[in-house]
């Protein structure tokens, strides 16, 4: 499977943190996953460009598992997935 973890510990730290079950609702897991990257990508932009938007926001609390994380990123790699550009808006 994914990892080291159990699926039914995977399975509670989604449903416990993302409310989701990863088995069933994918597109739930892929959503979480992809604010994540995209997270990344904005704190990325903030060090070492410049400010990329003054709105955007992380909606989650809590990280994803890095082991899906992973897959996520190889189906970036391999074009299933892409990320925005940001838009800039104005600061509060």
């Amino acid at each position: 499977m994914y990892s080291n973890m159990s699926s039914a510990g995977r399975q509670d730290y989604y449903t416990n943190y993302f409310r989701l079950d990863p088995s069933k609702e994918v597109e739930g897991l892929w959503n979480v996953l992809g604010y994540y990257v995209y997270g990344l990508k904005f704190v990325f932009e903030y060090y070492f460009k410049n400010l990329s938007s003054w709105s955007w926001y992380y909606p989650y609390y809590f990280a994803p598992l890095l082991t899906d994380l992973q897959f996520y990123l190889q189906a970036m790699v391999l074009g299933e997935q892409g990320l925005d550009k940001f838009d800039l808006g104005a600061p509060f």
